[in-house]
């Protein structure tokens, strides 16, 4: 591209970029997925319901007034914020560092636990800070949330660990038995 382009030609020249990355994205995702089936489809279609069913609530209640769209709207708008800008940043970054800092044999698992720490973190950090915590209602946030988040966390860390012992052991046991120690064990069962 030229500087003296005009800016006509520089938007179609970007227009044409964008969808050749897009239809690239695009065949990657149907390549990578395969197809649907059954069982993908029949919970698609039973999600889809669920959402529906859900949306219809909503617009009931906020019909009738019951609640507020302030409020009802506030919520929707929140969790995609929430997503878009906090955990997916985290979930890249730390992604970005463990694979320079994690060997390549640990690195998918490891990675898997990155993730999972920081959705079940994002899940818990009302609990854990005690938002919405009210003198007048006792009962209200009345739990050791912290011991049980850092039970959640530890089982998740421990399942690289878990996952990789299990497929090493798995590949040994499918490696065949050479050398003398398997010939003379052959050797003393076939007696």
């Amino acid at each position: 591209m030229t500087p003296s382009a005009t800016p006509r030609t520089r938007a179609e020249v970007l227009r044409r970029r964008l969808a050749a990355v897009v239809t690239g994205q695009v065949a990657d995702v149907r390549e990578a997925v395969g197809g649907l089936g059954r069982l993908q489809a029949a919970l698609l279609v039973v999600g889809a319901l669920v959402v529906g069913y859900g949306g219809v609530l909503m617009f009931q209640l906020l019909i009738e007034g019951t609640a507020p769209a302030l409020g009802v709207g506030a919520w929707w708008l929140s969790g995609p914020l929430v997503v878009d800008l906090i955990a997916v940043p985290v979930v890249v970054a730390s992604g970005v560092v463990l694979g320079r800092i994690v060997p390549s044999a640990w690195r998918r698992y490891v990675s898997g636990a990155a993730a999972l720490s920081v959705l079940v973190t994002l899940v818990a950090f009302p609990f854990l800070t005690g938002l919405g915590r009210r003198p007048d209602n006792p009962s209200l946030l009345d739990r050791d949330y912290w011991s049980g988040y850092l039970v959640v966390v530890g089982l998740i860390w421990c399942g690289p660990l878990v996952l990789r012992l299990v497929g090493a052991i798995h590949r040994r046991s499918r490696q065949p038995r050479t050398g003398e120690g398997a010939a003379g064990r052959r050797r003393a069962h076939d007696a």
